[in-house]
C-alpha cells in the first residue's frame, strides 16, 4: 500500500456525474448576528467566529455605522455583501483570507449558495499566421473555511456567452474547449477556473457568461468520539465509519485509523490522499485529561496511521478519541452567471 509521510497539524475546525440543484446550494451556510441591525464591525466578526474565516477589514467611520440587515440570520455571503455595499468596499478572497478594499467602481460577481464567484483577470493574445484571437478569462470561487472543498475542475462548462457593444447589440463568441480539462486539489478557501473564447468583436464593451464549474466537496466536517479502552473503537455517523486501532511499536504507539464511506459521486484516484489532510486526531490516555499529540502520520489509500513516540506505556492502558474527518463527500455543479463584465477598451 502506497503511503506518504506528512507532518501533523493539530487542531480542530469549526465544524458517476455532479449532483445539480444540490440541496447545499439551497441551503447555503448561514451566520446569525446579534441583532437585525448592527455595524459591518459587528457583523463581520460574528461571521468570522461563527464559519473561522479570516475576514480583514478597516477601521474607518463607515465599519462602525449602523446597517440594516433586515434579519438576524442570513446566509454567509449575504453578511459580506451588504457589508461591502455599505461600506463602498469591495470584496477580495486571498489565500485563506476575505479582504475589504475601499472602491467605489462597481464589482462583478454571483452568489451560488455558500460559494461567491468573480471574474479576476482577461488575457488576450493573437495568431498572427491564423489571425485568430484567443481569451482567457481567469475567474474565482470561494467559500467560507467551514466548508470542507478538497477539488474543483480547472475549466467550467460554459452554457452562454454573448458580448455587447454600446449600441446593445449582442455577439456570440466562439467557446473554445480544452481538451486538457483536469481536476485540481484546493487548498485555502479559495480557487480559480479559466473560460476561454476566441475572436471577439473590436466592438464589444463587455460579455455575459452563464455556466457552471464542478467541485468535489463535503456539507461540513464530523466529530467522532471514539472509547478505545480495549485499543480499539468504532463508530458510524451519517454513514460514516471511522474504525481505530491502536498497538505498541517498541516504546512507541500506533494508532490507525481506517475510513469507510458510502459510494458517491466523488471518486478518488490512488494518488488523490490530499482529502484526508485535514482530518485530525486528539487521543487521552484513560484516566488523563490532558490530550497527546501525535507527532506524524502515513496517509495510506483509505486509511492513516499515527505515530505517538515514546506512547507505549501510557496508550497500551486504553485512550479516549475525537476524530475529525469529511462527511460524505460528492461531486457538486455550482451554477454561476456573470452578467456586464467590462473588457478591455
Amino acid at each position: 500500500m502506497k503511503k506518504r509521510m506528512m507532518l501533523l497539524i493539530i487542531g480542530f475546525l469549526v465544524a458517476p456525474c455532479a449532483v445539480v440543484g444540490d440541496d447545499l446550494l439551497k441551503n447555503p451556510h448561514t451566520t446569525t448576528l446579534p441583532s437585525p441591525t448592527l455595524s459591518p464591525n459587528d457583523a463581520l466578526k460574528a461571521a468570522q467566529i461563527q464559519t473561522g474565516t479570516k475576514i480583514i477589514f478597516g477601521s474607518s467611520n463607515k465599519f462602525q455605522q449602523q446597517v440594516d440587515f433586515t434579519r438576524s440570520k442570513l446566509p454567509f455571503w449575504d453578511v459580506i455583501r451588504i457589508c461591502a455595499e455599505a461600506t463602498d468596499s469591495q470584496i477580495w478572497v486571498r489565500g485563506n483570507s476575505i479582504e475589504f478594499h475601499s472602491a467605489k467602481s462597481k464589482q462583478i460577481f454571483d452568489v451560488s449558495g455558500p460559494f461567491f464567484i468573480a471574474p479576476q483577470q482577461l488575457n488576450s493574445k493573437i495568431d498572427y499566421e491564423t489571425q485568430i484571437s484567443t481569451h482567457q478569462m481567469t475567474v474565482q470561487v470561494a467559500w467560507p473555511a467551514s466548508l470542507p472543498v478538497f477539488r474543483s475542475d480547472s475549466h467550467a462548462n460554459v452554457k452562454i456567452c454573448t458580448t455587447y457593444d454600446d449600441a446593445g447589440v449582442s455577439i456570440n463568441p466562439q467557446l473554445k474547449t480544452n481538451r486538457l480539462d483536469t481536476r485540481n486539489p484546493v487548498s485555502g478557501i479559495a480557487t480559480t477556473f479559466v473560460i476561454q473564447f476566441t475572436n471577439l468583436p473590436r466592438t464589444a464593451m463587455g460579455i455575459n457568461l452563464k455556466g457552471e464549474i464542478t467541485m468535489t466537496m463535503a456539507d461540513r466536517f464530523l466529530l467522532f468520539q471514539i472509547d478505545g479502552k480495549s485499543g480499539s473503537g468504532q463508530k458510524l455517523l451519517e454513514g460514516v465509519t471511522v474504525s481505530l486501532t491502536g498497538k505498541t511499536s517498541g516504546n512507541d504507539y500506533l494508532i490507525t485509523a481506517q475510513l469507510i464511506y458510502p459510494k458517491t459521486s466523488a471518486k478518488w484516484e490512488s494518488y488523490e490522499s490530499y482529502w484526508m489532510r485535514s482530518n485530525r486526531l486528539q487521543l487521552v490516555p484513560t484516566g488523563q485529561k490532558t490530550p497527546l499529540q501525535a507527532d506524524n502520520f502515513q496517509i495510506g489509500d483509505d486509511n492513516i496511521t499515527y505515530l505517538f513516540r515514546g506512547g507505549a506505556k501510557v496508550l497500551s492502558q486504553g485512550w479516549n478519541a475525537t476524530y475529525q474527518t469529511p462527511a460524505t463527500m460528492r461531486e457538486v455543479a455550482i451554477p454561476f452567471e456573470l452578467s456586464g463584465v467590462p473588457l478591455p477598451k
